[in-house]
């Protein structure tokens, strides 16, 4: 006697996908994904489905972790305007250039503790934004990633393995009022923090060294510079000049 079984599985936004690469729907997202060469997943989000307004990112694709992620879709108009929030996968540890470049309404994201490098542009024109945190596994933000980002009013840089905080990463940040710079950073790059319009309170840490052209470029009233700074390369006439001249006067 031969019996034949037939089992059949569902189960809610369960990912079934190829092996190396292909699309999968997850959470009311179509994603693509496609295997990296350490053997893990990078995965980009495609296409927002039934209304959804949010991007779950799923932490495994056939039980391999999901380790890069690229957002959106450059021409994904249909994410960029209407994307409110996103989860990042739980083994994440890098956002590719541009990944949310201009999602106009996105409003929360967590960056998890896994996470190494957040790339150029990454959160460009997030203008919805309001809270960043930055966890202490980052070791390399990207030139412009929070720039424009103008509704942001708390920035927390928890890392200690940032040595440069790059051109512009964190320009343009209109309602930011207070930033600490973390131990470990020796440098500020061109702009890091330039146009930041209500930014008065600025604490450097030892052991910074340079602090670039219009890094600092606002209406500071206070702030510190530590003995360690080698060079401060800031047009003369730049505000942030005149007051790098006026604190280091002799007395």
């Amino acid at each position: 006697i031969i019996f034949a079984f037939v089992l059949v599985i569902s189960v809610k936004d369960r990912v079934s996908a190829i092996a190396n690469s292909g699309t999968c729907t997850y959470q009311n997202v179509e994603f693509s994904f496609s295997k990296l060469s350490n053997g893990y997943l990078h995965c980009e989000a495609m296409k927002l489905l039934n209304g959804n307004t949010k991007i779950i990112y799923p932490d495994t694709i056939d039980n391999v972790p999901v380790v890069s992620i690229g957002g959106v879709i450059s021409d994904s108009k249909n994410i960029r305007n209407v994307v409110t929030s996103v989860e990042l996968p739980s083994e994440l540890t890098s956002i590719a250039n541009n990944a949310f470049y201009r999602c106009t309404n996105l409003k929360t994201v967590k960056i998890k503790d896994k996470v190494q490098s957040i790339g150029d542009s990454a959160f460009r024109g997030c203008k919805n934004l309001t809270n960043v945190t930055i966890p202490n596994s980052v070791i390399s933000i990207g030139e412009y990633a929070f720039s424009s980002c103008t509704g942001v009013n708390k920035l927390n840089i928890n890392t200690n393995n940032l040595s440069n905080i790059a051109m512009d990463s964190f320009s343009c940040l209109g309602n930011l009022n207070e930033v600490v710079i973390p131990k470990g950073v020796q440098t500020l790059s061109s702009g890091a923090f330039s146009n930041c319009n209500t930014l008065g309170k600025v604490t450097l840490p030892n052991g910074l060294k340079e602090i670039g052209s219009l890094s600092l470029d606002g209406l500071i009233t206070e702030i510190n510079i530590p003995v360690s700074v080698q060079k401060i390369d800031s047009p003369i006439n730049s505000p942030s000049a005149l007051l790098f001249r006026r604190i280091n006067a002799p007395t």
